[in-house]
């Protein structure tokens, strides 16, 4: 990325553009004025691979950057932290966190501890990657006991229908929350993957890179789903 201005732009400034952009606090398409109306005046020099693009071009170059970064660092661990808004926290919202990592994806995403009649954000994500590309989607559902199946997948269809590379389950009492993507990259957090800071808790979890952990847990999801602790969602 030498021949974009973007390498000269601190990571950490970065994701504060991608926060501003997911909050829509930059008026699309981007233009230098906005930039600097929100405080972005200090880098807006190096930031002209964005200008004139819409938002959602804008994040999409700003997660290939940050992950190509991350990658080149190696198997790091990060915090993933969503609550109360206080000076001096670096705290987002989960929602936005998820949404990323979904972007991210090139081959496979699989969500865990989703929950029928939450926000579908996440899901329509998902279904926005979908389109036109060959990704592998596995969408698992936390319900209570005797919740009909029917109603898990009336929620899915309006985001995800007619998907032949989808896959939906159910787990009654379902506590874990995560989300991996290309076999490889987790999100684990104890809280909603659609959480947002406005709701006033604390939800704290990690973000990190193991091919080996993500082979193991689906090892261990391959046994659940043929002992019927895990049950497929019929179309």
């Amino acid at each position: 990325m030498s021949e974009f201005g973007l390498h000269r732009v601190t990571s950490s400034e970065l994701k504060r553009l991608l926060r501003a952009l997911h909050k829509d606090a930059i008026a699309s398409p981007i233009s230098r004025s906005s930039l600097i109306e929100k405080s972005f005046g200090d880098v807006e020099a190096n930031l002209d691979p964005l200008i004139g693009r819409d938002t959602a071009a804008a994040k999409a170059m700003l997660v290939a950057v940050l992950a190509e970064r991350g990658g080149e660092r190696g198997q790091v661990a990060a915090l993933s932290y969503c609550g109360p808004t206080s000076p001096g926290t670096r705290s987002r919202d989960l929602a936005d966190q998820v949404r990323e990592l979904i972007a991210s994806a090139t081959e496979s995403v699989a969500l865990y501890g989703l929950t029928v009649g939450e926000d579908p954000g996440v899901l329509r994500t998902v279904g926005a990657l979908m389109g036109g590309r060959d990704i592998k989607v596995r969408a698992v559902f936390d319900i209570p006991a005797g919740t009909p199946l029917a109603e898990v997948r009336a929620f899915v269809e309006p985001s995800l229908s007619a998907r032949a590379t989808l896959e939906v389950f159910a787990i009654e009492r379902l506590k874990a929350r995560f989300a991996v993507v290309d076999d490889s990259k987790v999100l684990v957090t104890s809280g909603q993957l659609t959480a947002v800071e406005e709701d006033g808790t604390l939800d704290v979890g990690v973000q990190f890179r193991d091919n080996a952990y993500v082979q193991a847990w689906e090892s261990e999801w391959q046994r659940l789903v043929a002992s019927g602790v895990a049950r497929v969602v019929p179309e």
